[in-house]
């Protein structure tokens, strides 16, 4: 990890615990609600400051965009008419999904890697049955549309393990960050979806998904900020490793 990796994650990391510690601290909702923009906007700036070589790194800034934009419609700090911030929020974070597929994924997936999506799809299955007496309107092709496009995410990241297109560290910064990012938001539709939840989310569950949005971020940021991306046989042509 370089100098320049290592000032982000200490940079975050606080903006992070700052947030975090007004929210258990009962600081308005509102203060809250800014911080956690201030956290998403800082890693786009942050990517779009650093010079990308490659075009894996220009798609992962494309999603810091537009998750960061997403944040804004479901923080509620930008408006939509009729409402309809939920659903903007998701259509954002539904194209950074796909830019971070399009980043990750390297040619034709052998059998057995096939079998990595099985975890994922199992996991979102289960939270698409889980709330499906909650999901009403357009939310009810919405969330599992967004949870089927999440799963392929975190499974071409996951690919990234077993081949050296990318150097090994960016491989398992690509990996965990997407399955912390799926994580979170298998939480975020609980947060937004489950009755019970829907007027004050538990404590843990905030924490949760504020922490594990921001971690799972991270990675991709330190993934656009890296100045050795792939090297060897991986710089043109993806190798199973």
């Amino acid at each position: 990890m370089g100098r320049t990796q290592r000032i982000v994650v200490v940079g975050v990391c606080a903006l992070t615990a700052l947030a975090l510690g007004a929210l258990v601290a009962g600081v308005p909702t509102g203060i809250v609600r800014v911080l956690d923009v201030a956290n998403s906007a800082a890693l786009f700036v942050i990517a779009a400051s650093v010079r990308m070589v490659h075009r894996e790194q220009r798609l992962i800034l494309v999603a810091l965009g537009l998750s960061a934009l997403g944040d804004l419609f479901l923080s509620r700090v930008l408006p939509a008419p009729g409402g309809a911030a939920g659903m903007a929020g998701m259509a954002c974070f539904l194209a950074a999904y796909v830019a971070l597929t399009l980043a990750l994924l390297r040619g034709r997936p052998g059998p057995w890697e096939a079998l990595l999506v099985v975890p994922f799809l199992g996991s979102g299955t289960a939270v698409v049955w889980a709330l499906k007496d909650e999901l009403t309107g357009a939310f009810l092709l919405a969330v599992p549309l967004f949870l089927l496009v999440i799963t392929m995410m975190a499974w071409a990241a996951t690919t990234t393990l077993v081949r050296t297109y990318f150097v090994p560290r960016v491989r398992w910064w690509a990996a965990i960050g997407a399955t912390v990012i799926f994580a979170s938001d298998a939480a975020v539709a609980f947060e937004m979806f489950h009755l019970p939840f829907s007027s004050q989310p538990p404590m843990g569950l905030q924490l949760f998904v504020r922490a594990s949005y921001v971690a799972g971020w991270l990675l991709m940021l330190l993934i656009a900020c890296d100045p050795v991306l792939r090297d060897g046989a991986g710089a043109d042509e993806p190798v199973r490793g």
